[in-house]
């Protein structure tokens, strides 16, 4: 049912279908159905108003903290759709909190398929922060898949996937921090 709404929705006002969308979302269990949803939600948000752009980012946050941010949502990127929607200051305020879900998630399984998604949504989100605080957020990220390095012993593809990724946080730490995070 979710995959067949977002079609429905392309044709609705943008009001009436973001709401159809999040109300649908919101009881929603399935991952790949959520998955739908989330993806209608981003096609949607081009058309979206600065006010219901931030309607559905607070909703899709609170609902990523409520479940724990299950992978494959997408979520930095219906973050990153909704937020270009959006005033700076409420815009900087969803990225942030968007980026310290991913990095929560990050915690848990920093060497797992997901990773390089996570970082890769990270560093998107990162990118409608100010500079300063962009350089924080991926410093913790980089500083949780650093450590998540050191510690794996066996799994070498994990390793190189860890690896690759750090890259993407990398250039939006500060000068001294990408150093050091080198040399780690």
């Amino acid at each position: 049912m979710a995959e067949g709404l977002s079609p429905l929705a392309a044709r609705m006002e943008p009001d009436q279908a973001a709401g159809l969308l999040v109300a649908v979302l919101a009881k929603e269990t399935d991952p790949s159905a959520r998955a739908a949803l989330v993806e209608g939600l981003s096609a949607l948000a081009g058309r979206m108003d600065p006010h219901q752009a931030a309607k559905v980012a607070d909703f899709l946050v609170a609902l990523a903290q409520k479940t724990n941010y299950p992978a494959g949502w997408g979520l930095a990127a219906i973050l990153s759709s909704l937020a270009a929607r959006m005033e700076p200051t409420q815009a900087a305020t969803v990225c942030a909190q968007g980026a310290d879900i991913l990095l929560a998630a990050l915690t848990k399984e920093p060497i797992s398929q997901d990773c390089a998604d996570l970082v890769m949504g990270l560093s998107s989100l990162a990118a409608r922060l100010e500079p300063q605080q962009a350089a924080k957020v991926c410093a913790r990220g980089a500083d949780i898949l650093v450590a998540a390095v050191a510690k794996e012993t066996g799994d070498s593809f994990g390793r190189a996937n860890v690896s690759a990724v750090l890259s993407s946080l990398a250039a939006r730490l500060e000068p001294i921090r990408r150093r050091r995070s080198r040399t780690a």
